[in-house]
């Protein structure tokens, strides 16, 4: 499935939302004036989140949660409250693949898992 160029926007809860949904890519859309920008949980794996702008949500801009193995690239994170997060109850949960090209507030992610 397919998420792709849109505008999403002043909703009371989630901007997009995945859970137990995998090998989904969302792709160049603008989201702000949630309380999630885009949150990922339950094992919603093997996912593309790419060329998106996240702004202005009252919680998380990208949370991953209980979730493994999606690619993020050439996102742009600013002025949410908490701009990125990940959590999970395994190691594995927390194997992503997140290069430089990911921007929180003018300045890139560095994502190392040892």
């Amino acid at each position: 499935n397919t998420i792709s160029n849109c505008g999403v926007y002043n909703n009371s809860w989630y901007g997009i939302v995945l859970a137990s949904s995998s090998n989904n890519t969302i792709s160049n859309s603008i989201i702000y004036n949630n309380s999630y920008g885009i949150k990922l949980y339950s094992s919603s794996n093997n996912n593309q989140i790419t060329n998106c702008t996240v702004y202005n949500n009252s919680d998380d801009g990208i949370y991953l949660d209980s979730s493994s193995n999606n690619i993020l690239r050439d996102n742009v994170l600013k002025n949410n409250t908490y701009n990125f997060g990940i959590d999970g109850g395994s190691i594995s949960d927390f194997y992503q693949d997140i290069n430089t090209s990911n921007i929180i507030n003018g300045k890139p992610i560095y994502y190392i898992v040892e």
